[in-house]
């Protein structure tokens, strides 16, 4: 018996993270949570970082990153720092949460992002699950398959448009080349072909 093919998790792009952010609180829902996942998922859109690189990501660490311009993050697959550039639209989306960062970290330096109001570590699943239920009404409203890795499959895929697999290694922390060729489903249409033939050959 054949196994069913499941369909393949999507990007999300600019279009599903405004509607992200345009969406009410759910009832379940409390403020301080709310909060936090619209934070959580601008930075996932603005950075491509897996989700949990951002558990520990203090308000002081992003505080900085709107001045310096990058974010710096443990990667626990590299066992390593990297920094993370943030673009000039990544800042303008960062510095307009303003009212979340007020409600959620209120102003506790230290205060990690994966915290629970109480001040303790969110469990790694509870976290994940947090954050894919908040993405779960554009699944819906879309009718594809996201989960907060969409935001990093996004963000590796624009990159691999314009830039060599191996600069999108090193920009995004793979170990291996061939985990970023993974991410490479971008299908160029008939005249953008078309446009480099003649740019390349006349």
């Amino acid at each position: 018996m054949k196994k069913k093919r499941t369909q393949p998790r999507q990007p999300i792009n600019f279009e599903i993270y405004q509607f992200l952010m345009k969406q009410k609180r759910a009832k379940h829902s409390s403020l301080y949570v709310f909060h936090r996942n619209r934070i959580v998922i601008t930075i996932l859109f603005c950075t491509g970082l897996r989700v949990n690189e951002l558990r520990t990501i203090t308000w002081k660490m992003l505080k900085q990153s709107l001045k310096t311009q990058y974010l710096e993050v443990y990667q626990s697959k590299t066992d390593c720092y990297r920094k993370v550039i943030l673009s000039p639209k990544a800042i303008s989306l960062l510095c307009s949460l303003q009212k979340e960062y007020t409600k959620f970290f209120q102003d506790r330096q230290k205060w990690c992002l994966g915290y629970t109001s109480k001040g303790s570590m969110v469990d790694e699943h509870i976290w994940l699950k947090c954050i894919n239920n908040f993405i779960k009404p554009a699944a819906n409203h879309f009718n594809v398959k996201l989960s907060s890795h969409s935001f990093r499959i996004n963000y590796i895929t624009n990159l691999l448009k314009v830039m060599k697999i191996e600069r999108v290694q090193q920009i995004i922390g793979h170990k291996s080349v061939n985990t970023t060729a993974k991410y490479d489903r971008y299908q160029p249409k008939h005249e953008e072909i078309s446009q480099i033939f003649d740019e390349v050959m006349w």
